[in-house]
């Protein structure tokens, strides 16, 4: 059904990922600062969508909408008919 050199690969390869130990390596300062600097930027352009896409529209409807007066009922203060001019 497999392959004898498929098999070994994968319990070679999955026995890799198993029996590896932490690296040895040195990260610097500036690796750190341009993690941060990536993920400020990332968060900075989540928030920006969101309000382009969420915020802003709603407040343009908000916005949109016409002022009520206080004194009336409805929407017009007085209503003119082409007698009143």
């Amino acid at each position: 059904m497999y392959s004898e050199k498929k098999v070994v690969f994968f319990v070679t390869l999955t026995a890799s990922f198993f029996l590896i130990n932490t690296a040895q390596a040195y990260v610097g300062p500036t690796i750190g600062v341009g993690m941060f600097g990536i993920l400020f930027g990332l968060i900075c352009v989540i928030g920006i969508t969101l309000y382009a896409l969420i915020i802003k529209p709603i407040r343009k409807l908000i916005l949109k909408q016409p002022k009520r007066d206080k004194n009336h009922s409805g929407l017009h203060s007085k209503k003119t008919t082409t007698l009143d001019k």
